[in-house]
């Protein structure tokens, strides 16, 4: 019996704990853009801010001259910080949101914030190496978005003195087809002509150093491929996210690089 109790004690213990912990990353803002070079002070170290980075109980920002920071909270609303000095998450917390009135891009704003905090989360679980095409780094289009367009371009990181070719994987999700394209070069465009690709349909795709790779042990990077009609549906969202962004100076193809990057909509 004391046994039971203390094994009762220590699990209402880890339940108490484990709820604090998810009630203060619930207070989290999270880095979603910057110029300059603040820095975030994480106990006794002190590093470079990147896109995504927490800002929580436990760090404290520091801003330099000409510094500027626009940093997101739970809720969607979007910040911006252009003071100098030292800042906890409290004080962070005191910054009044930049106006927004629509509730479309409080609502995108809101969904990044989770997708940060996933991308945290897996961060401080991720163990081991991932192969990902013979350990080619794939640069766009990124894993899990929306592409809106004609054509899509394929690009990855060349390998220094390449003479071989790459091999370009495309596999259909629906009938795991898999088409593969020899290049030597670091990219291959595509065009949407329901042949090879589809509209309304989802895609993966990988690249390789062998002709004959072992696809199960592969990591491919998913695309979904949307219509006209599903653009046209896209453009009141896209509207209402380049006029917030347009507020803290971003042009056109900013605005479009950071739907593609953040928001995982992808069009011309």
């Amino acid at each position: 019996m004391e046994n039971l109790f203390k094994i009762k004690t220590l699990l209402i213990l880890i339940l108490a704990i484990a709820s604090i912990q998810g009630m203060q990353s619930q207070n989290d803002l999270f880095v979603f853009r910057f110029s300059g070079q603040p820095f975030i002070k994480v106990n006794d170290s002190i590093r470079p801010l990147t896109k995504g980075t927490a800002l929580s109980q436990s760090t404290s920002l520091i801003m330099n001259r000409d510094d500027i920071l626009q940093f997101i909270d739970k809720q969607g609303n979007l910040f911006q910080l252009v003071s100098t000095g030292k800042f906890s998450q409290k004080e962070l917390l005191k910054i009044p949101a930049m106006k927004n009135n629509s509730s479309i891009t409080q609502k995108s704003f809101s969904w990044l914030w989770k997708e940060f905090t996933n991308n945290m989360a897996l961060r401080n679980n991720k163990s081991g190496v991932v192969y990902r095409g013979d350990y080619l780094n794939l640069i766009g289009p990124l894993n899990n978005v929306d592409v809106y367009s004609s054509e899509i371009t394929f690009e990855w990181e060349a390998k220094e003195n390449k003479k071989n070719a790459y091999y370009f994987l495309l596999r259909d999700t629906e009938t795991n087809i898999v088409t593969k394209i020899g290049t030597v070069t670091n990219s291959v465009t595509l065009f949407i002509d329901n042949s090879l690709i589809k509209y309304g349909k989802s895609y993966e795709w990988a690249v390789v150093e062998t002709k004959f790779p072992s696809l199960k042990k592969l990591e491919f990077n998913r695309f979904n491929v949307r219509t006209q009609k599903d653009f046209e549906e896209l453009e009141t969202e896209i509207a209402s996210i380049s006029r917030l962004l347009n507020d803290i100076g971003l042009d056109d193809q900013e605005i479009k690089d950071i739907m593609c990057v953040d928001f995982k909509k992808c069009f011309n």
